[in-house]
């Protein structure tokens, strides 16, 4: 893959990370609570919901993949994946979990989207 379009799509993620907080901190955060309706539409689908939960997590990597310089986007990315993890699974214990992973500096690396994903269908063979 072309290094200037990683770079353009970098910028593209954080651009929109930082205008979702600026919304957030500007008290706008009920307004764009559609996020979890977009996770409840990933939740139909055990595919889709695997390969939603493998862009979150990857999303979620992406700004620790630049060694800690965007770790500050992951404060805002944290409230998103929170709400499409609510929507997709509607366990607050693990989109909690997924929060706090994201929060946190330097815990991008779990894959907490994708180990949701492998819980859900564990729970549903029982």
């Amino acid at each position: 893959m072309n290094e200037n379009l990683i770079y353009v799509i970098a910028i593209l993620v954080i651009l929109v990370l930082v205008l979702i907080g600026l919304a957030i901190l500007r008290g706008d955060w009920f307004k764009i609570r559609f996020i979890r309706s977009i996770g409840e539409s990933f939740a139909e689908d055990d595919k889709n919901k695997l390969i939603a939960s493998i862009v979150i997590d990857v999303i979620g990597l992406f700004t620790y993949a630049f060694l800690g310089v965007l770790e500050v986007t992951d404060i805002f990315w944290a409230f998103i994946s929170r709400e499409l993890m609510i929507g997709m699974y509607g366990k607050t214990r693990l989109s909690n979990f997924n929060f706090l992973e994201e929060i946190l500096p330097f815990t991008d690396f779990i894959p907490t989207a994708t180990i949701g994903y492998f819980l859900s269908k564990k729970e549903k063979k029982e």
